[in-house]
C-alpha cells in the first residue's frame, strides 16, 4: 500500500535528458544593501580568490559582467543591482523573470551586532 514504481519516472527522466540540450549560459542577480559585500562576492568568483576592495571599485547603479566556469564551457551573466537608497527606483528593471537571485547581507548591520564582536 502506498508503493509507487519509481522505474517509470526514472525513465521519463532519462527520456528527457536524451532529448533536451545543454543550456550553458545563464543568469545570476546579486541584491542586498548597501555595503553588504554584493561586489566582493562578484569579484571573488570571477576571480577565485578573495581581495580586499576600495571604496571607489562599489557598485553604482548596474554592474553586468560574464563568469566563465566549466573550462569555459558555460557562461555565467552575473548580474549586480546596487544597493543604494537613490538606485531603488530602477532595479526592479533589471530583476529577470529566469534569474538565480543571490540575496547578500551583512551579519555587522544586524541591530545590536558591533564590528568587535
Amino acid at each position: 500500500q502506498g508503493y509507487v514504481d519509481p522505474l517509470p519516472v526514472l525513465e521519463y527522466l532519462h527520456e528527457c535528458e536524451e532529448a533536451s540540450e545543454w543550456n550553458a549560459r545563464f543568469a545570476v542577480t546579486v541584491v542586498g544593501a548597501a555595503e553588504a559585500g554584493k561586489t566582493s562576492l562578484v569579484h571573488c568568483l570571477r576571480r577565485s580568490k578573495a581581495e580586499q576592495l576600495l571604496l571607489r571599485d562599489r557598485t553604482y547603479g548596474v554592474e553586468m559582467a560574464d563568469w566563465y566556469v566549466y573550462h569555459e564551457q558555460m557562461t555565467i551573466r552575473l548580474s549586480e543591482v546596487s544597493g543604494q537608497s537613490s538606485y531603488a527606483p530602477i532595479n526592479h528593471l533589471f530583476l529577470l523573470r529566469r534569474s538565480l537571485y543571490l540575496y547578500v547581507w551583512s551579519a555587522l548591520a544586524a541591530p545590536g551586532v558591533s564590528p568587535d564582536e
